[in-house]
């Protein structure tokens, strides 16, 4: 059994991704390909079916636990941390539900309709306790971040619900099974010869081509492998792709075109990139594995968290001494150098170092505020 004096965990904030998709070409339909009930049920289920669970940049909150003199022993204390979480995620469910691509992600589209929404009241109302001419400004900034938030979120939400819709159509019709894949030009595209090979139309045009390309060669592939029942599934086949495939081209040049439009109107928004967040306080760091746990202090790890930032870590090792925040800079002091760094988001740079044993003194005064006109 174990005495845990006190226990404090922080609270978490994450954003959760999963993509359970997969590539056409890892389906295997089985003796007949891809014209095989089976290869149309793993499609539906790999394709659409797929993007139904898959989520992205879900925001998860949990709250933070406390606990003093337990005496417990180790199955106790993780079924209590485990029903601690476990209450707080399935009551976050619908979050997950609500982040589905599937569904245009409405999670995010309610959530910088807010932002915009936000700007569009607070704006104003900032410059109307300043000035009369910084409530015009405040109008004016709110009203540009409600519009072009709106038509971010509400553009991001139609390409993904336009993606979506076309992976459905993909799963009904749009596959060459018998002939080597062509793009949009006519050329073949390497290494896509064979049966299985997936050809995706990018423009109502090219889909048209291809449905009346696959109403000629589907059937007369059939009769060469199946005889009439292979024609006649042919002829089935050619016809459904030819309404498919202008019906997959048209979503998919939609998805394209809001997707850019919800790009330039938003970049930090495309649905590929990844939320970056914050940290709320800067991490724990250990500096040996002998000493005790104490209670968490930022004041103590604010500077061994700017030092890991240092050229990705470089002077890590070194060992955190003292830093300070300069005009534009930051100088951070470690067992072996100086370092006068600057930040660039994510990580800093080293402006200029020099090693321990070319210092003869260091002096640090706290002077006037720079005022930015030489004195």
């Amino acid at each position: 059994r174990l005495y845990v004096e006190r226990l404090v965990l922080s609270d978490v904030r994450l954003n959760v991704s999963f993509d359970p998709s997969v590539r056409h070409a890892d389906v295997d339909g089985g003796p007949e390909g891809w014209m095989s009930t089976r290869a149309a049920a793993l499609r539906f289920m790999l394709g659409p079916g797929a993007a139904l669970a898959s989520i992205q940049n879900c925001p998860l909150k949990f709250k933070g636990l406390e606990l003093r003199h337990l005496f417990v022993d180790t199955g106790g204390l993780g079924s209590r941390l485990a029903a601690h979480y476990t209450t707080q995620a399935l009551g976050q469910a619908y979050l997950l539900v609500g982040s589905s691509q599937a569904l245009g992600n409405p999670v995010r589209l309610v959530s910088v309709l807010g932002e915009g929404v936000w700007d569009f009241i607070r704006e104003p109302l900032v410059g109307l306790f300043t000035s009369p001419a910084a409530f015009g400004v405040g109008v004016v900034r709110g009203t540009s971040s409600l519009v072009t938030r709106t038509v971010a979120s509400v553009g991001n939400s139609a390409s993904l619900i336009c993606a979506w819709t076309a992976s459905t159509v993909a799963a009904i019709g749009v596959v060459d099974t018998h002939v080597q894949a062509v793009d949009v030009a006519g050329a073949p595209v390497p290494e896509a010869a064979g049966e299985g090979s997936v050809v995706l139309p990018s423009s109502t045009l090219s889909g048209l081509t291809l449905g009346l390309r696959g109403l000629l060669t589907e059937p007369a592939h059939g009769w060469r492998t199946a005889g009439l029942g292979g024609a006649a599934r042919g002829a089935m086949l050619g016809v459904v792709g030819l309404a498919s495939k202008p019906a997959y081209g048209s979503l998919r040049g939609l998805s394209d075109v809001f997707s850019r439009l919800s790009f330039q109107a938003l970049p930090q928004i495309a649905r590929e990139q990844k939320y970056k967040m914050r940290r709320a306080r800067p991490p724990r760091f250990f500096r040996s594995p002998f000493l005790p746990l104490q209670v968490y202090s930022a004041g103590e790890h604010v500077g061994e968290e700017l030092l890991s930032r240092v050229h990705f870590g470089q002077f890590r090792g070194e060992g955190y001494v003292w830093h300070a925040d300069l005009t534009h800079t930051t100088a951070i002091l470690t067992s072996n150098r100086l370092l006068l760094v600057g930040d660039r988001q994510d990580y800093l740079v080293v402006h200029w170092q020099t090693p321990m044993d070319r210092i003869v003194l260091l002096e640090a005064r706290r002077g006037r505020p720079y005022r930015g006109d030489g004195r």
